[in-house]
């Protein structure tokens, strides 16, 4: 098995969101990953990080805080201000390689997915793709992800036991929003 950037050890106990945002406003699937994430972090008792990537961040990342976020970490540049693979791969690569969070989530949207697997490659850890739900063991900080199949027919759990961070997409809908 190849070894991750960094393991359980080095891992800061902290869930990222990736927040995605157009015309100043957060994504609904980013609302829904910050309020399912508040909930995940409080019962842990870890922050609350939103990675936003952008031109204009501002707008967005009030939005997050008032939504629950402890931090927000922005990367702002023109060459962010629409998603292309290899600016936000780099960025969002770099800011791992700082942060190291222990759990990052994505929506399974059309870039969020893009991203993911971008990411979890370069940091050769695993991806658990477009999950139903999340739940976190607080005292082994392993992240559990619900995957369904054949129309419901199947449910998979699934666990990225020692490699870092924790990834999970998630189908936009299946939490609700936060209240600010």
């Amino acid at each position: 098995m190849v070894a991750s950037l960094y393991g359980k050890d080095e891992a800061q106990d902290a869930i990222w969101v990736y927040l995605e945002h157009s015309d100043g406003a957060l994504a609904g699937v980013s609302l829904e990953l910050l309020s399912k994430a508040r909930e995940l972090a409080d019962q842990a008792g870890w922050p609350l990080v939103g990675l936003l990537m952008g031109e204009d961040g501002e707008k967005p990342s009030k939005q997050a805080f008032a939504l629950g976020a402890d931090q927000v970490w922005l990367a702002e540049h023109e060459l962010l201000q629409s998603y292309t693979v290899d600016a936000y791969t780099h960025v969002a690569h770099q800011a791992i390689q700082q942060g190291k969070p222990n759990i990052l989530l994505l929506g399974a949207t059309p870039d969020g997915r893009d991203l993911a697997g971008r990411l979890a490659v370069r940091v050769k850890t695993g991806l658990n793709a477009d999950c139903t739900d999340l739940k976190l063991d607080s005292s082994s900080g392993v992240l559990t992800s619900e995957v369904t199949g054949f129309g419901g027919g199947v449910l998979a759990l699934l666990e990225i036991p020692t490699h870092r961070p924790q990834m999970a997409t998630v189908r936009p809908g299946v939490f609700p929003p936060g209240e600010p």
